[in-house]
């Protein structure tokens, strides 16, 4: 069993025995709203293990104990969307913003899933909303999420201004530098690319992903060697990854 799942398994049995811990001739709100914080991180604990029917019935019970519970509507609006239920997603989305309009991860998460369904001025809206939130303390996240947006829906000025904004609030935010590094490829801007694609691997492990690119912006700025010792390691690390598959850079003479 992984850390990650010991870690899983501990909060459920914590949560086990507060939930055997309860009596009738509590106070009803105060058992309603332990009640609805117990199926809160039960659900919570479904969707990291991916047991998303489970969360859903958990997060379910959350709202119905609590429905001003902002935490419980967010989650079970990204259980939903998950699931592929974009209708029950939204209903969810927008009920934690009736409890909470100025809640920065929702507007972020919300962001994303209306990005998703090619709702963008709206998505946009909300990431903007995120990131201004006051006392929001990732607003890197939300002007990563914006930028990586408008990218996949041909906007790659918006994207790169919007992810130099990420950078700006957190200069070595793994995901902004990455998406930066796959947008400068993309435009032709290779050293650039290789730039941002260094300074990732400054403060983050490398992937299949990350060498498969370090690989071909390599082979762009005619550097074969560079190409090849990171080819070489992308095959050797991750002999199976698709991106291995693909990269049939030859060796360097």
């Amino acid at each position: 069993m992984t850390r990650h799942l010991r870690l899983v398994w501990t909060l459920l049995a914590s949560l086990a025995v507060a939930a055997c811990s309860f009596s009738p001739a509590q106070d009803p709100e105060a058992t309603a709203a332990r009640m609805a914080e117990i199926n809160l991180q039960l659900g919570v604990a479904y969707m990291q293990e991916g047991k998303y029917p489970f969360a859903v019935e958990r997060l379910r019970k959350a709202v119905k104990a609590d429905p001003n519970s902002v935490d419980a509507h967010l989650y079970l609006a990204v259980t939903y969307d998950y699931l592929g239920e974009n209708d029950a997603a939204d209903i969810h989305f927008q009920e934690a913003l009736r409890v909470a309009p100025d809640h920065a991860s929702t507007h972020t998460n919300y962001g994303s899933f209306l990005c998703r369904l090619d709702r963008v001025p709206e998505a946009e809206q909300h990431f903007q909303q995120a990131a201004s939130t006051r006392g929001y303390d990732s607003p890197e996240v939300a002007y990563t999420n914006a930028g990586l947006c408008m990218s996949r829906h041909a906007a790659p000025d918006k994207a790169d201004e919007y992810l130099r904004q990420a950078l700006e609030a957190r200069p070595e935010y793994p995901p902004a530098l990455l998406a930066l590094a796959e947008l400068s490829y993309a435009q032709g801007r290779y050293p650039a690319a290789r730039t941002y694609l260094q300074r990732y691997h400054d403060v983050a492990p490398t992937n299949a992903q990350t060498l498969a690119l370090a690989a071909r912006i390599e082979r762009q700025l005619g550097d074969r060697a560079a190409a090849a010792k990171y080819t070489q390691i992308l095959r050797t690390r991750y002999p199976n990854a698709p991106e291995a598959m693909e990269n049939k850079d030859p060796p360097a003479r």
